[in-house]
């Protein structure tokens, strides 16, 4: 439709002329003119709407009764008249559940003065009653009416063309549910980047890692410290680095429709999602344990209530990535039970060929999953959902940048440094270092992807294809998990879940969940990540966990609202990480003689057995029309069983540690405008303490144990108390140009306490032997995040991301790192001041769309997305890092209708080069005979390469 003809009430442009807020300055006669003069022409497009007694699904949160009623017509597929004024000032209730119409908005507006009525011609039209005194149906200020008619039918194209450009001037209202209940994304007091599954079809989003670049304050690889490939997938949320890597020590989690996934965060796609929403800063009192620094949570999509079906296809000849999905869903048993079964295979093909001929990067991830939606009655809805999946990778892209080859920074190299007391020492460098970027031209990205044959050594002849594949030594965990006879990774999960809903009244909503998750896994890798015939580990792991969960709400529309609930989480694993199986190739150390890996099965265990029993609740209370005060809060129990010794020496459970922590979270939430909220918030998280290494500590004689102490600047503790991270954040958020901008601003500061370090020291009380310690430490956090929706115009729409984080050490003792200085353990290192390693200070992302249609039936548009990652340091060290780089996508997209589209895209355009990640390590892949301390390097993986595709993905 062009400029000219579009009324002024749909003119996005006028609330900047009436002022950033949108207070009205313009005429109400034209206003009102206007809407009645929409309403009759839009209404002449209808060719069919649903009858007033036709049973429509609703979803709308409790928020102002304009954007709620806009909903109403958006999900009922209806026209409806309603007075804008008089509804921008009530709150209308929440509406979640199947009723008819006419039912459904009577519910929708009880209690808010607004009356809604049948026409004749079968529209809907909201009404305000008559005030007292007033001789008149409305008051002449609430006569400016805004008519929406959505989803409408049109017997031209023209008509069709001119609905698709106007609904493209806005963009579309997001229902989140990270306060376990539906709130609109603008008015909840929460840091919340939400996704739907168009957009993450738009955006050519398939896993976490690709997600994580268009949410600020998040970051997610392939490489999990050291481990490379999707082994342990790294989530991280502001800054925030765990030093000790395993599953049960994540500063951030992932969760399923609200139930927690342990560990392969990275096999799970979109194929059944209806939305991800990204929570940034602590979530414990809604989610529990493991969201320190924030949550992810997976919203599945319901079984549709008619027969439908979906098939996908993505192809790219560059490295042979494909993918295949296809969904069928529909009725079983009339309306109450419905079903969805979906299957799924997706290839990321390899990039990279080792030198021994071997792939590099492969990753396959087949998955069968079933749904069943029952509603046995009104206002009980139960979800029974089952998910298979099954991984099966090559070796990693992951490759070790040796420092003894390519750094820049030689043994004598002048360096000052911080002593356990935290004072500045000079010292000078006693290893290889790099220091800067991180090296890439002139790196081999390669490793053994091959057993060799067995190892020509005398004093420990073992062939590693025997120890690793055949199990020689007789490791029991080896044999309990998949067999894998090659280097890489296969991993086997099942998950299940029942969740309900149940609406006990309009005001009152019980919902729970049960669930169990089951997975193993086994990965053979190369330990030095080079072509150095040095390190073989088989990596077995075994994860199970139970959780359930029941919550009451309740929520009349008046000014006070409320949650409560329990749930209890159980969880055994075997973290075969760093527990596995190795073959070592002759490593000796001239200082004590043995062999360094004497035996495949001496690695510590870092098994673990957890409890967690949570009482959570939220009151929110209306001080003002416009001012909310929300408290929040979960008290929970967590017991912590870790375990000590091998399979060589045999196993042992620690005592129990067991914590008690009240987790709380106060909100002041302010909507100072109709579309928008201003709030101040300060939360708590938590992650369970540890002991320090009780085996260690028993072999120790009085001296060591006086060298340890002075080493960490004090008497070291048996246990670390549980780890506590106090945040305080300030946002605001606004939808602006009669709903086709959006942007939130959110700063925080965040302190860090007891944070678990893993340190290890060379006692010169016993000839250099090396002990490891976990001891707390503490950082300070802040940052500011920003997102930006905007639609330009009906064919123009640009958004992006800025990320600006400072996370900095305040005390972090590493007492070995001393020795790479030239101190000793007596001495002691520590990190304050230096950054976290693995975030970027910046980082941000830009994307600019331009639609079009090309006729009645056909739309197009073309997307281009530039990507870019700021320095992130390699360890706390800070001396290397992986520089700055940006990428650019580029897609070209024809779709008709809802039924089928087709895209070309292009991943990283300009084939930038470089390394995306990179954690430091040791340098196993040196020499047969090494001191201590051990040679310097980083397990590196690069930047995906250049690729170009097309995806395909028919509906009916």
């Amino acid at each position: 439709m062009e400029e000219t003809s579009r009324s002024p009430v749909f003119d996005p442009y006028a609330p900047l002329r009436r002022g950033m807020l949108g207070i009205r300055l313009t005429r109400l006669a034209r206003n009102w003119v206007a809407g009645v003069l929409l309403a009759c022409v839009y209404g002449a497009l209808v060719l069919a709407e649903p009858a007033a007694d036709q049973s429509v699904r609703f979803n709308i949160p409790s928020q102002s009764a304009d954007r709620a009623l806009t909903m109403f017509a958006q999900q009922a597929n209806i026209t409806l008249v309603f007075p804008f004024d008089r509804a921008s000032g009530v709150r209308a209730n929440r509406l979640v559940g199947t009723y008819s119409v006419n039912e459904g908005l009577q519910r929708l507006l009880a209690g808010t003065g607004l009356l809604g009525t049948a026409t004749e011609d079968g529209q809907l039209t909201v009404e305000a009653p008559a005030e007292s005194g007033d001789s008149s149906t409305m008051k002449p200020r609430t006569l400016g009416f805004f008519a929406f008619v959505l989803g409408l039918g049109s017997s031209s194209a023209s008509a069709q063309t001119g609905e698709a450009e106007r609904a493209s001037a806005r963009l579309d209202e997001i229902v989140v549910t990270a306060r376990k209940r539906d709130e609109s994304l603008t008015d909840i007091p929460v840091a919340v980047s939400a996704f739907s599954a168009d957009r993450l079809s738009a955006l050519g989003v398939t896993d976490l890692q690709s997600l994580s670049s268009f949410s600020p304050g998040l970051s997610v690889v392939n490489q999990g410290a050291t481990f490379g490939g999707r082994l342990v997938s790294g989530i991280r949320f502001r800054g925030m680095n765990p030093t000790v890597f395993t599953p049960s020590t994540q500063v951030g989690a992932l969760f399923v429709d609200g139930i927690f996934f342990l560990g392969g965060a990275q096999s799970i796609g979109f194929d059944d999602i209806e939305r991800v929403e990204v929570i940034r800063g602590p979530q414990a009192a809604y989610f529990g344990r493991s969201t320190f620094g924030g949550a992810i949570n997976y919203i599945t999509r319901d079984p549709a209530s008619e027969f439908s079906g979906q098939f996908g296809a993505d192809y790219s000849p560059s490295y042979g990535n494909s993918g295949f999905s296809a969904a069928l869903e529909g009725p079983i048993a009339g309306e109450r039970v419905r079903g969805r079964l979906s299957a799924s295979v997706r290839e990321k093909g390899a990039q990279y060929t080792a030198t021994d001929g071997g792939d590099l990067g492969r990753e396959q991830t087949q998955t069968i999953s079933g749904m069943l939606l029952l509603e046995p009655v009104d206002r009980l809805s139960i979800r029974l959902r089952a998910t298979f999946a099954e991984d099966d990778d090559s070796a990693p892209t992951s490759s070790l940048v040796s420092y003894s080859r390519v750094g820049n920074c030689p043994p004598g190299t002048p360096i000052q440094y911080r002593n356990a007391a935290g004072e500045t020492v000079n010292g000078a460098l006693t290893l290889n270092f790099h220091c800067g970027a991180l090296p890439y031209r002139g790196v081999r990205i390669s490793s053994n992807t091959t057993f060799p044959g067995p190892f020509p050594d005398a004093n420990l002849p073992m062939d590693p294809r025997e120890v690793l594949v055949d199990n020689s030594f007789g490791s029991q965990r080896l044999a309990d998990a998949p067999r894998l006879d090659r280097f890489g990774l296969v991993r086997r999960m099942e998950r299940y879940a029942a969740l309900f809903d149940y609406q006990a009244s309009d005001a009152l909503t019980v919902a729970g969940a049960l669930a169990y998750n089951r997975q193993r896994s086994n990965a053979i890798r190369d330990g030095d990540y080079s072509d150095t015939e040095s390190v073989y580990i088989a990596a077995p792991a075994d994860f199970e966990d139970y959780s359930g969960e029941m919550r009451l709400s309740y929520d009349n529309g008046s000014r006070l609202r409320g949650l409560v609930g329990v749930n209890y989480y159980r969880q055994e694993t075997i973290q075969g990480f760093a527990n596995a199986v190795e073959a070592t190739y002759g490593f000796r150390i001239p200082a004590t003689g043995p062999l360094f890996r004497p035996h495949p099965l001496q690695n510590p265990a870092t098994d673990d057995k957890i409890k967690t029993t949570g009482v959570f609740a939220a009151v929110d209370f209306d001080l003002l029309e416009s001012l909310t005060l929300t408290l929040e809060g979960r008290y929970q129990v967590d017991e912590v069983t870790r375990f000590s010794g091998s399979e060589l020496v045999g196993f042992t459970e620690e005592p129990v540690y067991k914590s008690k922590e009240f987790l709380p979270r106060v909100i002041a939430s302010w909507r100072p405008w109709q579309d928008g909220t201003v709030y101040l918030q300060y939360a708590r998280g938590t992650l369970p303490g540890d002991n320090t290494n009780l085996a260690a500590f028993r072999t120790l004689t009085p001296a060591q144990i006086a060298e340890v102490n002075s080493a960490f600047g004090g008497t070291i503790a048996e246990e670390i108390k549980a780890e506590q991270l106090d945040s305080y954040e300030i946002g605001i958020k606004q939808s602006l140009l009669d709903g086709a901008l959006r942007y939130a601003l959110v700063g925080y500061w965040m302190d860090w306490k007891n944070q678990k370090s893993a340190a290890t020291i060379f006692l010169t009380a016993d000839n250099g032997r090396s002990v490891g310690f976990r001891v707390p430490g503490e950082s300070e956090i802040k940052g500011v995040e920003v997102e930006v929706d905007w639609a330009v115009s009906e064919r123009l729409e640009l958004s992006g991301t800025l990320n600006w984080t400072d996370s900095k050490y305040t005390d972090f003792n590493l007492a070995g790192n001393a020795a790479f200085f030239g101190g000793t353990a007596l001495s002691g290192y520590n990190s304050v001041g230096n950054t976290q390693p693995r975030f970027p200070e910046f980082s941000g992302t830009l994307s600019l769309t331009r639609s079009d249609s090309i006729n009645a039936q056909w739309d197009w548009f073309v997307r281009g997305d530039a990507i870019y990652t700021g320095k992130q340091y390699v360890d706390e060290l800070n001396l290397a890092y992986v520089d700055s780089y940006t990428t650019m996508n580029l897609t070209l997209g024809f779709q008709q209708g809802d039924h089928f589209s087709i895209q070309a895209y292009v991943s990283n355009l300009f084939g930038k080069e470089g390394w995306a990640t990179a954690a430091g390590s040791f340098d196993l892949g040196l020499d047969q005979v090494v001191t201590l301390p051990l040679q310097r390097g980083a397990v590196a993986t690069p930047i995906d390469r250049r690729a170009i595709g097309v995806r395909t993905r028919y509906r009916f």
